[in-house]
């Protein structure tokens, strides 16, 4: 893990988005949501990512310690989430 804040929260961005949405991919496949329930299945999704990105927080607190730095790496990749969602919203 790099040693500067800002390239950590970007690098734990770049897990979160090359990650979350394949493994929930794996969920819809293995057929454990409501078959033709496009409604729930997005509720999932969004749940999903939620947690996923809770997932990564979690990941950066324990190993870096609750401090300054810390939060800004949490500031970046929330920063960084951000902005690729409101990119994929609007294409």
């Amino acid at each position: 893990m790099p040693r500067d804040p800002e390239q950590q929260g970007r690098l734990v961005a770049g897990v979160y988005a090359s990650v979350a949405f394949r493994l929930f991919r794996d969920i819809v496949e293995a057929g454990v949501l409501p078959a033709g329930d496009a409604a729930a299945t997005e509720r999932a999704r969004a749940e999903w990512g939620c947690f996923a990105l809770y997932a990564c927080v979690r990941g950066l607190v324990a190993g870096s310690g609750f401090h300054r730095e810390t939060a800004l790496a949490l500031d970046t990749l929330h920063a960084q989430v951000l902005a690729a969602s409101i990119e994929a919203a609007s294409t």
